[in-house]
């Protein structure tokens, strides 16, 4: 449960007005949100790669086709692509040969394109 408290204009000691909270949704349901959350990595046993790894941080299923954009900060480099299958949840996919050559360990960000 939840309240609001309105203050009166002007600050005086009028007590505050309760807002009882909003009503359950029709039916008494309960709706579960669902989101769709992403992390990316850049990593290999070598020094520099090229190779792009997405990691599905989200409640949802990624399907396959979604567009993906990406970008690493410290080299300047971003673009977009294709999720090539599905991403379960908590699943990762490597996405081999996306990058230039790049820094191991390279700080990296992943969104979905809308």
């Amino acid at each position: 449960l939840y309240s609001t408290t309105i203050l009166p204009p002007g600050g005086d000691d009028t007590p505050p007005e309760y807002v009882p909270p909003p009503p359950p949704p029709p039916g008494g349901k309960i709706v579960v949100e669902y989101r769709l959350a992403l992390d990316c990595a850049v990593k290999d046993d070598e020094p520099i790669t090229d190779d792009f790894f997405l990691l599905n941080i989200g409640s949802k299923e990624l399907p396959a086709g979604l567009k993906i954009r990406y970008e690493i900060p410290g080299t300047g480099e971003r673009g977009a692509f294709l999720l090539p299958r599905s991403l379960s949840a908590g699943q990762k996919a490597e996405i081999p040969g996306l990058l230039d050559a790049v820094p191991s360990d390279s700080e990296c960000r992943a969104m979905v394109i809308t």
